[in-house]
């Protein structure tokens, strides 16, 4: 499973931060965490945060997008994938799961909304 999200999930700018050119604060992903918790419960794992290497100046992260990943057994990637789309994430349209079961031979995207993987008609 690799989850992918816009930063703005996890870091929040407002109109003082913009106009003074500061770092946006980061603030965590609500939608994130419920979605860890979700795994925990079930005794699995969190995603592991790939997203998370600093930038050398400032304290920004290097990638500009979250990327979280896991690799689980026994886990339904159905519900999971409702798990994921149930969240209220802060720019949905930027979300997407790419899911790749035992006995796929590459990975599916789901992106919000969609009731199948992006790559069919």
């Amino acid at each position: 499973m690799i989850l992918l999200f816009n930063l703005a999930e996890e870091y929040h700018e407002d109109e003082d931060s913009i106009s003074q050119n500061l770092l946006p604060e980061y603030t965590g992903s609500a939608a994130l965490g419920a979605v860890n918790m979700w795994l925990k419960e079930r005794d699995h794992s969190e995603l592991a945060d790939l997203s998370n290497v600093q930038h050398p100046v400032g304290n920004l992260p290097a990638c500009n997008s979250g990327i979280h990943i896991g690799c689980f057994n026994h886990l339904d990637s159905e519900e999971f994938r409702d798990v994921v789309f149930a969240q209220a994430w802060r720019i949905p349209e930027f979300v997407q799961l790419l899911v790749k079961d035992e006995m796929d031979r590459m990975f599916t995207v789901y992106t919000p909304g969609a009731s199948r993987p992006r790559d069919e008609p």
